[in-house]
């Protein structure tokens, strides 16, 4: 039973040591400045089928902002997929690009206006510092 144990324990931490490494040559996550919500069948909550995704915040500034995305705008389609009735799944290569890759949008408006942008992922700003309470 010892030598299973540090068996493990001699392979498992190097493993453990090689991940920030790993993570550091990963390249930087795009970001595009918009939180979406999501409306599914309700079924299988870790891959369900999407019925809607509409923009929930677009952040100031951001590639979407200048793009003219508004909150309120649904996504009909990511790079040609169609949203409704494609798992969620299925859209995380579309949806997570790295800075520099651009992202197609098919959306539409509340009023029905359909439109398309091409967003490019930039690095995420970082946080604004925080305030002091008073």
């Amino acid at each position: 039973m010892k030598r299973r144990l540090l068996l493990a324990a001699t392979v498992a931490v190097p493993c453990l040591q090689a991940l920030p490494a790993a993570a550091a040559d990963a390249p930087p996550t795009g970001y595009y400045g918009i939180g979406i919500s999501v409306k599914t069948d309700g079924g299988m909550p870790w891959n369900p089928k999407l019925q809607s995704v509409t923009i929930s915040r677009v952040a100031p500034a951001s590639p979407a902002a200048q793009k003219g995305v508004a909150v309120g705008d649904q996504v009909i389609a990511a790079d040609g997929l169609t949203i409704a009735g494609r798992k969620a799944r299925e859209l995380e290569p579309v949806m997570h690009k790295t800075v520099g890759q651009s992202l197609r949008l098919a959306l539409k408006r509340p009023d029905g206006k359909a439109y398309e942008v091409t967003l490019v992922a930039v690095a995420k700003p970082a946080p604004a510092p925080a305030t002091p309470a008073r």
